[in-house]
């Protein structure tokens, strides 16, 4: 049944953005992908009509938060501010996600008791690292992404969005163990004010729309997330070599490649 612009199929368990309003919210996308100064009230139009489609494609929710900080920079309803490259790189995400992922959403009634797949990662200043059943894989950061001095909270994110790609399987639920409490907060949630951390959180709610997956993020202390610090560690000495092969029964574990170019998102930082 079609109710207030949503078609509801109880059969596939799906919901879905009716034709009608997706070529509505399409327009708009490509409007404002040409737009170059925007006006209060425009935002907050376009603010209305990511909250409903949001309602059938969870993932644009993180769209929000980047119009919610054009909208604060409005002093009143009659200025008019320039719109930035940030706002337009959203809404060309916007149109490829909804042509991906189809404006439908799985409605979920499977409870989260036994996820389909588990890793644990962990990223300092120069290098990340992660884990998956007896696969593994350590790295120091591109240059492309070291260059720019990311504080530890996007190298987390841009850790956790690797192993998304290395290991996630299409149609699961992924568990993932992470020692900063922040980015399991901006996972779950899926908000921020902090540009960088939007925009990652843009390429890996993407990632998993892609891949059919849903993820939950838990925290564990530096304690139990040991091996994933010291994969990160890796480059910085070999004792953190030398005490990961100690942790581990290290002959059956397996290294995986973790090529730079994972680190691209699929949009621009």
């Amino acid at each position: 049944m079609s109710f207030l612009g949503v078609w509801f199929d109880t059969e596939k368990m799906t919901l879905e953005v009716t034709p009608d309003r997706l070529i509505e919210i399409s327009e708009l996308v490509v409007m404002w992908l040409n737009k170059e100064k925007a006006r209060k009230k425009e935002v907050q139009s376009l603010l209305g009509k990511l909250n409903f489609v949001s309602s059938c494609v969870k993932p644009c929710r993180i769209l929000i938060s980047r119009v919610l900080n054009f909208l604060r920079e409005f002093s009143n309803n009659d200025q008019v501010l320039d719109v930035s490259n940030e706002l337009r790189g959203d809404m060309l995400w916007c149109s490829k996600f909804l042509l991906t992922y189809n404006r439908i959403s799985i409605i979920s009634l499977e409870e989260w008791t036994e996820p389909d797949l588990f890793f644990s990662c962990d990223a300092c200043l120069t290098g990340f690292g992660g884990m998956s059943g007896s696969e593994y894989f350590h790295c120091e950061f591109p240059e492309f992404v070291s260059e720019h001095n990311f504080y530890i909270n996007a190298l987390e994110l841009l850790t956790v969005i690797v192993c998304l790609k290395v290991w996630a399987i299409k149609r699961k639920k992924i568990c993932i163990y992470c020692d900063n409490n922040v980015s399991v907060q901006f996972i779950n949630k899926g908000r921020t004010r902090s540009r960088i951390l939007q925009s990652c959180l843009r390429d890996l709610v993407f990632v998993c729309a892609v891949q059919q997956s849903e993820i939950k993020a838990i925290h564990v202390s530096s304690k139990d997330n040991q091996v994933a610090d010291l994969l990160s560690r890796w480059n910085l000495s070999p004792s953190f070599q030398e005490e990961f092969k100690n942790c581990l029964e290290y002959s059956s574990r397996v290294e995986v490649n973790a090529d730079p170019s994972l680190f691209r998102f699929q949009h621009d930082w």
